[in-house]
């Protein structure tokens, strides 16, 4: 269905995640730092944190110090938080990253990116847009994360562990399984992996 605006609590939601994606990374806040550290303990949880090393670019980054990445340039600090929450609920001690692993920094980068323009987060015409699925939202903002992370898994499995498919091509793909999911109008994230697991993409 065409669904309705979103609700008051909906339009907070969004925006803050409007204002996220604009935020530019700041080392010196402790919320950001905590980001990163939340990465970090995703990937490698047996080292300890270092804020500046070569374990970065084994996770996409493209250089040593991810504060300086395209990941936050182009996504902001809403870029580094959906990457922390994949990290620490898809990864660490469950399987650990390796080289092999999709390229997570830009895969998110891009991610993030697809999927704020499909909610209308980048242009914040979501103020306006009757979607049938908002109330996702009524959970808080973490439901983004938890739809950026289910992208990033639907891209890693149709890479199958292979570079021989692009990182991009395979989340394009991903972004157009998640729009198939929402026209299921789920009113929760518990309703939109329901909804994915009747359309097989779990």
């Amino acid at each position: 269905g065409v669904g309705a605006v979103p609700s008051r609590q909906e339009r907070g939601v969004l925006g803050r995640l409007a204002t996220m994606l604009n935020e530019p990374f700041q080392e010196d806040r402790p919320e950001h730092l905590q980001f990163l550290k939340d990465c970090w303990k995703g990937a490698f949880p047996a080292e300890a944190f270092c804020a500046e090393g070569p374990q970065w670019q084994i996770l996409g980054f493209d250089s040593d110090n991810p504060a300086r990445s395209s990941l936050l340039d182009n996504a902001g600090v809403l870029g580094l938080w959906c990457l922390a929450y994949h990290l620490e609920h898809e990864y660490g001690r469950s399987q650990p990253v390796s080289k092999a692993s999709i390229d997570f920094a830009p895969s998110t980068e891009h991610a993030v990116k697809r999927l704020t323009r499909l909610f209308g987060i980048t242009d914040r015409s979501f103020e306006q847009s009757s979607r049938p699925y908002w109330a996702i939202f009524d959970s808080g903002a973490g439901a983004f994360c938890e739809v950026v992370s289910f992208t990033l898994q639907r891209a890693n499995a149709m890479r199958g562990g292979s570079k021989s498919s692009s990182d991009v091509a395979a989340i394009d793909t991903a972004v157009q399984q998640v729009e198939s999911v929402l026209e299921q109008a789920p009113r929760s994230i518990d309703a939109f992996y329901q909804a994915a697991r009747s359309l097989a993409l779990l």
